[in-house]
């Protein structure tokens, strides 16, 4: 294998087995597919690449890693071609789709517990984001965000998917724009920055500030005194606090992760089943029984990470695909093209194209 080959290996896999990001609400991801699917875009294959199981997209509370969330997100910027979709799926996150932790803010008595519930539930919802409250001056209500991501297009894409969406709450809750005073960015401003005032309207846009912020009129929030429920908010409240402590106590690295690991750490020769039971102290027998109890088996894990190598280094380099074939393990570039055909459904070649 050529050296250039092998550093971008090494550096692929170790960005593949970072510290877990935590989880994202699988309904995060449905509500995106569906709106790419509603664009007319093809999201098959994105799901295909993320490793997420489109039964786990059924359930109403189940979650997915955060990790797989990201390669989501990633393959849905390629696929469109759009580094402003985060403000229009944003768009489509309203207070309902934020689940228990959406129930409990509308149900409080005042800005200062809405924010409260929001900062410390956002968890459960949602490891990737974090939120702060400033009430500053009495002046404005600042609420910032902040996202543990760290490639550019990521960050961008989970910040603009925040602010979008209470923004676009707020609008439900005040009726127009007057109640948001300004929103600030920490990034750049971006060649499309038209696409902003599109969404926000006559709202002031700022960027490359200090963070992302969104300002609120604080008389504004009267209104949320008019339609709160202080006992529903107090038992949406208690099954937050449930649920954060249940995902609190199962934080410990899953089997299906600790094989990941294990393959990545010599990717270009994947080792067998076996091996990978003996360095983990379990028979062959239980690895697949305990992997079958996550919803994952070795050769899903193998394949998965297959894809995503493969389709990173299609996107990212161009290499010969004969080359790329050959670094992934296989033994000929007609063996890699019949694997990929059935992983998306075209060959490496017209993915690279596409």
């Amino acid at each position: 294998m050529l050296k250039e080959q092998q550093t971008w290996l090494e550096e692929t896999s170790q960005q593949l087995t970072a510290k877990p990001l935590g989880n994202v609400a699988a309904s995060y991801a449905a509500i995106l597919l569906q709106y790419l699917h509603g664009r007319g875009f093809d999201n098959k294959a994105l799901l295909l690449e993320a490793g997420i199981s489109a039964d786990a997209l059924k359930k109403a509370d189940a979650n997915i890693s955060a990790h797989a969330y990201a390669k989501l997100v990633e393959g849905a910027l390629a696929l469109t071609n759009e580094p402003a979709l985060g403000l229009f799926y944003g768009q489509r996150l309203n207070i309902s789709t934020h689940g228990l932790l959406g129930f409990a803010v509308m149900s409080s008595p005042s800005l200062e517990k809405a924010a409260e519930l929001a900062m410390k539930y956002i968890q459960i919802r949602n490891q990737l984001v974090s939120i702060s409250f400033d009430k500053g001056d009495g002046k404005e209500v600042a609420i910032s965000f902040d996202v543990s991501l760290q490639e550019d297009a990521l960050y961008r894409f989970e910040i603009e998917t925040s602010i979008s969406s209470l923004y676009s709450i707020c609008l439900d809750v005040f009726g127009d724009s007057s109640s948001v005073k300004a929103i600030q960015f920490s990034f750049a401003k971006p060649a499309n920055s038209a696409v902003y005032q599109q969404v926000f309207g006559d709202v002031l846009i700022e960027f490359s500030r200090p963070n992302n912020k969104l300002f609120i009129k604080p008389e504004a929030f009267i209104a949320i005194g008019q339609s709160n429920n202080p006992a529903l908010m107090q038992i949406a409240e208690q099954q937050c606090q449930t649920i954060l402590e249940r995902s609190s106590q199962s934080a410990e690295q899953s089997l299906s992760e600790k094989v990941e690991q294990l393959l990545l750490k010599a990717p270009a020769h994947f080792i067998s089943q076996d091996e990978v039971a003996e360095k983990l102290g379990i028979s062959s027998r239980t690895l697949a029984r305990r992997l079958a109890k996550e919803g994952k088996s070795y050769i899903a894990i193998r394949d998965a990470l297959r894809q995503s190598l493969a389709t990173k280094s299609l996107l990212e380099t161009n290499w010969a695909i004969e080359d790329i074939a050959y670094m992934l393990g296989y033994s000929d570039s007609a063996n890699f093209n019949r694997a990929f055909k059935r992983w998306f459904a075209m060959t490496p070649k017209q993915y690279r194209m596409q």
